[in-house]
């Protein structure tokens, strides 16, 4: 019998199992062939925080999550992202609750490996009740925001590793009839408010195994009078922190945060998987100062005993997070609430 048909005997006796196990070494000697793209994954939670239902394939995908955060009213959540072409994504990110909704539109695009843009703009709108001096009185305003992000890394070996700038704003006006009196005599009026600033990062790689992080910012909320005089505060953000690792095993990182409250120093040191921490926070108006001191280990799940809990090499490389979960995210930055309160200048 030919070599060739006894091969093929051979499969269809053993089965559908053994058919590809012998099928599988002949597809090894065969050239490389261009991969399928990812396949589609489908996914879903439950748990006492809410329930999660999400889709995905390699160039789009949703997600759903209802929760009830703190005992609060149900809110729900639902993202979109589309990977529209190399480095190119655009996506959607929806939250409602029974008193406000906000969609929040991002856009990615990285022009180069090693460089990223970043666009968002969001509606927030809401109808809340306002504690005015004649009672209780509810008002629906409307908030836009906007955020800018660029960030570029470079490649390892390089003094300079990583340096970010982004900018933001929200303003917030009322719906309806603009800054509309709530009493009859004219007493009560709500004041809204626009919050802008901007952030600016820089880390340095001084040799493979030590980092220093810089950063620097600048954020100001004022809400408009009656009067013509503005109620609002500045906040000055400043932070720098190093890591140093001085074997594989143990790894040293300080930092120094502060802003127009407050100031704090934190030095941690984790060798294995033991962590030693000790912090200060001292606020800037005379407050007494706050000392916390920690200790903690790490049991990894899942892993073998044999596994090694030493990093053998510091990983001083940043890369950029994924293009599709990029855009289905809702920057931190842009504010969750609506900036308005009673104006205090009115009697």
């Amino acid at each position: 019998m030919p070599l060739p048909l006894r091969f093929l005997l051979l499969a269809v006796l053993l089965g559908p199992g053994h058919a590809w196990a012998v099928q599988s070494d002949i597809g090894a000697t065969l050239p490389d062939l261009p991969l399928p793209r990812s396949s589609q994954v489908t996914r879903f939670d439950a748990n006492p925080g809410g329930v999660t239902l999400g889709y995905a394939d390699a160039d789009q995908g949703w997600g759903a999550l209802a929760s009830r955060p703190s005992g609060t009213d149900t809110a729900l959540q639902l993202t979109y992202g589309s990977v529209l072409s190399e480095g190119l994504g655009a996506g959607v990110h929806v939250q409602v609750r029974p008193r406000q909704s906000e969609v929040v539109l991002n856009g990615i695009y990285d022009p180069a490996t090693d460089l990223r843009l970043h666009l968002a703009v969001g509606q927030l709108r809401s109808s809340n009740t306002y504690q005015f001096v004649f009672g209780d009185y509810a008002k629906s305003v409307a908030q836009s925001s906007y955020l800018m992000d660029v960030r570029k890394y470079w490649a390892p070996g390089s003094l300079l590793r990583d340096f970010g700038a982004s900018a933001y704003q929200a303003g917030t006006r009322e719906r309806g009839a603009e800054q509309t009196m709530v009493h009859p005599d004219g007493t009560g009026r709500l004041a809204t408010g626009v919050q802008q600033g901007y952030m600016l990062n820089l880390s340095l790689a001084p040799s493979p195994r030590s980092k220093l992080d810089f950063g620097r910012g600048m954020d100001s909320t004022e809400y408009a009078m009656a009067d013509g005089a503005g109620n609002g505060s500045g906040n000055a953000v400043r932070q720098a922190s190093f890591t140093q690792y001085l074997d594989d095993c143990m790894q040293v990182r300080g930092g120094y945060r502060g802003n127009a409250w407050t100031d704090e120093v934190q030095l941690d040191m984790t060798r294995g998987s033991w962590q030693v921490g000790l912090s200060r926070q001292t606020l800037r108006d005379g407050g007494d100062s706050t000392v916390a001191v920690k200790m903690g280990y790490s049991i990894p799940l899942g892993e073998k005993h044999n596994v090694a809990k030493c990093r053998s090499t510091p990983r001083n490389t940043a890369e950029f997070s994924p293009v599709f979960k990029a855009v289905t995210a809702r920057p931190v930055k842009l504010p969750s609430a609506p900036m308005a309160q009673v104006d205090s200048s009115i009697p």
